[in-house]
């Protein structure tokens, strides 16, 4: 993991190692495109990582690569490790917390766009908790394309994450399980 800073207020200062890429909005806008990317990265989370906002103003996935952590949404509690993901947005009380003795990596995605709340109406939102996935080979290989897309800036980044992130979506509703309890990551990195 590069070591950068993110020159954002939302993000906490206990991360030890990060890697981010921020899109600036050219010809469109977040309020009239379908699906825009803004920023992401990959944080390694110090073991007192700790998260707690009442609302932010876009849309984010986040996914643990690896460690453990406690994730709140809307007052419902939920213990993820490695292959878990999870989303939040706008109306989307949330707390986000380290539980493990070492670091908490995670990638990140922060979007905004007019067809955003229907998309993920028809997966994360629906059940409104996170879910782990049966295959996270395509998972982890995603995220780092779209943080290496990200980072080429120009032109092109922007649809390139835009068309990855539409993919991250639609394909994790295809690969999740109901209860992330269910799959261990031994078995995960297994199948």
């Amino acid at each position: 993991l590069e070591e950068k800073t993110l020159p954002s207020p939302i993000h906490p200062s206990h991360i030890s190692n990060g890697d981010y890429y921020m899109i600036a909005e050219t010809d469109h806008s977040a309020s009239s495109a379908e699906l825009v990317v803004t920023r992401g990265g990959l944080e390694s989370c110090d073991p007192d990582y700790r998260v707690n906002r009442k609302r932010v103003n876009f849309y984010a996935i986040e996914y643990v690569l690896s460690g453990s952590c406690k994730v709140t949404l809307n007052g419902k509690e939920h213990h993820l490790n490695s292959g878990s993901v999870f989303c939040y947005g706008p109306h989307i009380e949330h707390q986000i917390e380290n539980t493990g003795d070492g670091p908490l990596i995670k990638h990140f995605i922060d979007f905004n766009g007019t067809q955003v709340a229907d998309l993920l109406w028809e997966s994360f939102l629906k059940e409104n908790s996170p879910c782990k996935l049966n295959n996270v080979k395509w998972l982890s290989d995603t995220f780092q394309q779209i943080l290496d897309c990200g980072k080429l800036g120009g032109a092109h980044a922007q649809s390139l994450c835009s068309t990855l992130l539409r993919y991250t979506i639609e394909r994790i509703e295809t690969d999740k399980i109901a209860n992330p309890k269910a799959l261990t990551p031994a078995r995960g990195s297994f199948e």
